[in-house]
């Protein structure tokens, strides 16, 4: 029965991860009000001497017959008296129990604590004021002191506050150029056909829609509800992207974020009408019953798709497009439906009366009619002329007959003050007075198990209809859409919300779901699922799965692919080397190219870690040990930092309370990458893609400070021992994992000792980041990496060994010899490498093709090396060199990039009792593309088995002779060979070959020593 499913399916937020509510917060939209109310009242007494010139100074301000800069003057004079002062510091004191809208236009909540907002200027103020219907002159003194209060101060941040923040950021003021409308779009066109579209008053009878999964496949599917989980960690757009969704299919995106002052600073702000409401509805769900909850839920749901298809009406009405006699022809009614929609979302997102967002932000993804676009643009962008009126009731409560459309005539106009916030103001006010008015008509059914159903078919349903009925013949399938942004706010109302829009049954508007906590959106955890019994696993209906393919790189624009494309091309490339580091903010997530990540290109990395780590002001811990508990905050940070640096795999599902809780935690706090969830298991993927910003930023996070970086890494193994067991972590069965950790240990010590001084500046919020951009990017060069990795204790040995077929070429060299230890040296000496993170390839690199040319400069621009996928043959490691020959300073200046600067370390890892002769003789690093010159290159073969060397590592060289170059593949796979403990070292003798000329020394560590430090 309904009422026993809708009992069953309350189940409250873990508190360990949605910030707790104040008490305050149980309180109703109306108990809010009239505190407001008993608080201004203290303020409007006319028999006190001192406040009887005060108002009358407010009287003055408000009389349009008196003279403006009178009214200016008594403006002033109002908003500096010391009774205004004392009653914003009261309403302050008291913030906690008024209504949000107020609080949030009157202080700033950013701060601590909440600071009053500065005053519009005077003028500014009173033509607003004057716009006001109805005339605030003829309105009681209260009702006039609530209507300056909410429109007295300014709602903007300055820039300078808003760069100071490290909590959060607003959208990036440019388009972005990533596939994810369109990925959306289409998971929309292909999901809508699997969900019911006809209700049945049945509770117990299933609804199937047939749809045709492939060519070859036509099966029943049966899916619950058309609510869709938008899921991705912090910072992909997920909110902006449901702002662009509106611009091709009608609908908003609303805020339910919890009212914390660390979270009012994030953009889009809170909707406070909105959240006021639902605070109520769920004070119902858990203070009355769980059927007035859905009813109240019902109501606002009825209202918000009344009022969308009221402003879609009119301005379909408006274009002229569709009328029978005058309007377009048929086959343009695509284009003049495209236009309708487009200025609907930029009516209620980018009009000058909402300025919610820049029109900046996005534009028409098709052509629009021009004949109705003049029009459109005109109703639109109009600056506004209106205020909004008081409220006023219009649905009766004694009245048999409730007409939801009867809310239209008191919706307010286009060309209205904060047009965005004053339609969800009159939603969230005409609904409660719409639930008023269910209650009273089902309070004999309350108790009924069919109370919700039939309420749903009788309030609900019209307006759904009412909405898609809209939508031309003759175009593609339309998708109107709510969208609750963070809706982990709302938790305990979302299986109502399913319910509700299961019983709805709608032909094609979806509700979409926006949350960082796969806990709270997809219901993906067991108590979730089991909540329903409709959502258990072998009962009547499945979830819709979620949507997370959130691309990243999605800032870059074509020009800025153009150039990467380049890199490869040295005649082609006209990127300098500072230029390509400047591109780091377009990588990764589009958060890190906001203005409070970087400064013109040059990155901000202490506001980007307080992203990567919770809570934001996090430091390394002086400890000896660590807790023995993945979930430990400690582990939980040290394991963020470290997987942003090194590939920290964990299972797609271990079954254990214990992995789901850390990946939750990791994903909601730790900006950790959900590549999908199953709606009908616990099976999750996740992953941390490339993002250079935050590698960049968590490599200047071990590198500096108080604490070593080997001190540091130190904990970071200490925690991967403590989570390795209870989540299954993947630590590379041949050790290659720990080899990579020690490698990029390796570079942050190096890195350190080289940049120290900039690192400690860099510690101070006010430091410029240019100044400190240098220790930011820190490349470092491969002498100290190398020596700092395995030290600098080497024994040549003779290259090839003597049984081999090129055994008097090679050794009658000269620089087969000591000379090329030395040679060595000063080579590294001039070359850098800059990697903060391994990336893992998608595809093998073959060992006998020369690699893509644009693997070295990518991984470069990247900050990254690459590691190979499963089997790759060869190397495990491979990381780009850059050799500057000429000068000793790091390339990162205004010098062209070239890339036949361009080589490689390549790194081998065997973890085997008995390593194979032919797997010591194969060539450890890949071909590289048919070079002008001479390329020198470094290979590592790292054996951890082998022998403990106490008179160090073993090193060779040689050079291909002429008749090496022309025998091609099988000449170089025996000149890359390994012997047992002896490290190779060669380098090619003549340019344009179109073979692997390269000067590449091979270094092989035996286990019994294991490497320094």
């Amino acid at each position: 029965m309904e009422s026993l499913e809708s009992a069953a399916a309350i189940t409250p937020p873990d508190p360990c991860r949605t910030p707790p509510r104040s008490t305050s917060t149980a309180l109703t939209t109306p108990e809010r009000q009239k505190k407001l109310s008993h608080l201004l009242g203290q303020y409007l007494d006319l028999s006190n001497a001192s406040t009887k010139p005060w108002m009358s100074s407010m009287q003055t301000a408000l009389d349009t017959s008196v003279e403006g800069e009178l009214r200016i003057q008594e403006l002033k004079n109002f908003c500096t008296h010391v009774h205004w002062t004392r009653m914003l510091n009261l309403l302050r004191t008291h913030r906690a129990s008024l209504p949000s809208t107020l609080t949030c236009a009157v202080f700033d909540l950013t701060r601590h604590p909440p600071a009053i907002r500065p005053l519009k200027q005077f003028t500014t103020l009173l033509k607003i004021l004057d716009a006001a219907t109805p005339k605030l002159a003829d309105q009681p003194p209260s009702q006039c002191l609530k209507r300056l209060l909410e429109y007295a101060f300014e709602t903007q941040q300055p820039q300078d506050e808003m760069l100071a923040s490290t909590t959060a950021s607003s959208f990036s003021a440019t388009r972005f150029h990533g596939p994810c409308l369109s990925l959306l779009n289409v998971f929309l066109q292909a999901h809508n056909p699997l969900f019911p579209t006809q209700p049945s008053l049945d509770v117990d009878e299933p609804h199937r829609a047939t749809a045709e999964i492939d060519s070859t496949n036509d099966s029943e599917r049966i899916y619950y509800a058309k609510v869709l989980p938008v899921l991705q960690s912090s910072g992909f757009g997920k909110s902006r992207l449901c702002v662009e969704l509106s611009t091709i299919h009608p609908g908003m995106l609303v805020s339910v974020r919890n009212s914390m002052p660390a979270d009012a600073v994030s953009f889009p702000p809170r909707d406070a009408h909105v959240c006021d409401y639902f605070d109520s509805s769920q004070t119902i769900l858990t203070k009355q019953s769980s059927n007035k909850a859905h009813l109240h839920v019902l109501a606002w749901i009825a209202l918000y798709c009344d009022t969308i298809a009221h402003y879609l009406s009119l301005l379909k009405k408006a274009s002229n497009c569709f009328d029978d006699k005058y309007g377009c022809k048929s086959s343009n009614h695509q284009t003049c439906w495209n236009t309708v929609i487009f200025y609907l979302a930029t009516a209620i997102h980018s009009s000058p009366s909402s300025s919610f967002v820049p029109l900046s932000h996005f534009g028409p993804s098709e052509p629009l009619c021009p004949r109705s676009k003049h029009t459109l643009e005109h109703l639109v962008l109009s600056p506004p002329t209106r205020s909004m009126p008081e409220f006023e009731k219009v649905f009766d409560v004694d009245n048999p007959i409730v007409n939801i459309t009867a809310a239209r005539r008191h919706a307010p106009d286009m060309p209205t003050i904060h047009f965005r916030s004053e339609m969800l103001k009159h939603i969230s006010n005409h609904a409660q007075d719409y639930y008023d008015c269910i209650i009273k008509q089902h309070d004999a059914l309350l108790s009924s198990p069919d109370c919700v159903i039939t309420a749903v078919h009788t309030f609900l349903r019209p307006s759904v209809l009412a909405l898609e009925s809209l939508s031309p013949k003759k175009v593609r399938p339309t998708f109107p859409f709510l969208a609750f942004d963070e809706c982990g706010s709302i938790a305990m109302l979302l299986p109502i919300i399913r319910r509700l829009w299961f019983r709805a049954c709608p032909a094609s508007t979806w509700i979409l779901l926006i949350d960082t906590n796969s806990d709270l959106a997809p219901l993906s955890s067991k108590s979730a699922r089991e909540a329903s019994r409709r959502m258990e696993d072998g009962g009547t209906y499945q979830l819709c799965e979620s949507f997370s393919a959130m691309p990243i790189d999605v800032n870059l624009t074509d020009h800025d692919r153009s150039n990467i494309a380049n890199l490869a091309t040295c005649d082609s490339s006209s990127l300098t080397l500072c230029q390509l580091n400047l591109l780091l903010p377009k990588l990764g997530r589009p958060l890190w190219n906001d203005v409070l990540y970087h400064s013109q290109g040059y990155l901000r990395p202490l506001n980007i870690i307080t992203k990567l780590v919770s809570p934001a002001g996090w430091g390394w811990p002086h400890l000896t040990s660590v807790s023995g508990s993945p979930l430990d905050e400690n582990n939980q940070n040290s394991l963020a930092l470290a997987s942003q640096r090194i590939r920290i795999q964990l299972p797609a599902n271990s079954g254990l309370e214990t992995f789901h809780n850390f990946v939750q935690e990791q994903i909601s706090q730790h900006l950790r990458y959900i590549g999908y969830i199953s709606s009908t298991s616990e099976f999750m993927v996740t992953s941390t893609p490339s993002e250079p910003p935050l590698s960049v930023a968590a490599a200047w996070q071990f590198r500096s400070g108080t604490l070593t970086p080997h001190l540091k890494w130190g904990m970071v193994i200490q925690s991967l021992v403590a989570a390795r067991a209870p989540l299954g972590l993947d630590v590379g069965a041949q050790g290659e994992q720990g080899i990579m950790l020690l490698c990029t240990m390796a570079a942050d010590m190096v890195a350190r000792s080289m940049y120290q001084g900039l690192l400690n500046r860099s510690m101070t919020p006010a430091t410029i980041p240019k100044d400190i951009h240098e220790a930011i990017v820190a490349p470092i060069t491969v002498a100290k990496w190398i020596e700092t990795l395995i030290g600098s204790t080497y024994i040549e040995v003779p290259w090839p060994p003597p049984s081999s077929r090129y055994a008097d070429a090679t050794l009658g060299q000269p620089d087969a010899s000591f000379l090329g230890i030395v040679e060595f040296w000063l080579w590294v000496e001039h070359a850098w490498i800059n990697f903060k993170h391994i990336v893992k390839l998608e595809k093998q690199v073959s060992q006998v093709k020369e690699i893509n040319p644009l693997l070295l400069p990518e991984l470069w621009l990247r900050h990254a090396a690459a590691q190979g996928p499963s089997a790759q043959p060869g190397w495990d490691l491979l990381i780009p060199i850059y050799h500057t020959p000429e000068t000793n300073k790091p390339p990162i200046g205004e010098d062209r990039f070239d890339s036949e600067k361009l080589s490689y370390i390549a790194i081998q890892v065997k973890n085997s009792i008995n390593v194979p002769k032919g797997t010591k003789q194969e060539p450890v690093g890949p071909r590289l593309a048919a070079l002008s010159l001479p390329r020198q290159c470094v290979e590592l073969f790292i054996d951890l088995r082998s022998p403990h060397q106490h008179d160090g590592h073993r090193y060779s060289q040689r050079r291909f002779t002429l008749q090496e170059q022309l025998a091609g593949d099988e000449c170089y796979a025996l000149g890359s060979g390994n012997l047992e403990g002896v490290v190779c070292w060669w380098k090619g003798s003549r340019p344009g070959v179109g073979l692997p000329a390269r000067w590449c020394p091979v270094r092989r560590l035996a286990s019994g020593g294991g490497l320094p430090g």
